[in-house]
């Protein structure tokens, strides 16, 4: 997702909808997209309180691919509605 320029991450968890917003992602960051994610992941679940192993053992190697869920990309197009209202109330 893009945003003012900037390219964005918006990721779900498919089986809790746990989702994640990074903003100002580069090339680079996902050029190594499965430990890119991994701690993008171990960051939230941190700060909600979370243990990192909260989608269960090993989750430190994430799987990450494509949904066709429709309650999933129901999921994803609200909270990228959240996050698009969210960054131009603050000004980006």
């Amino acid at each position: 997702m893009w945003f003012d320029g900037r390219k964005c991450l918006l990721l779900t968890h498919v089986g809790t909808l746990f989702t994640i917003f990074e903003a100002d992602v580069s090339a680079s960051d996902l050029r190594s997209t499965g430990s890119f994610i991994s701690a993008l992941v171990r960051r939230e679940l941190l700060s909600e309180g979370l243990s990192p192993d909260t989608f269960g053992p090993g989750s430190e190697e994430v799987v990450y691919a494509k949904t066709a869920d429709r309650s999933v990309l129901g999921c994803m197009n609200d909270m990228a509605y959240m996050c698009e209202v969210t960054l131009a109330d603050s000004g980006s």
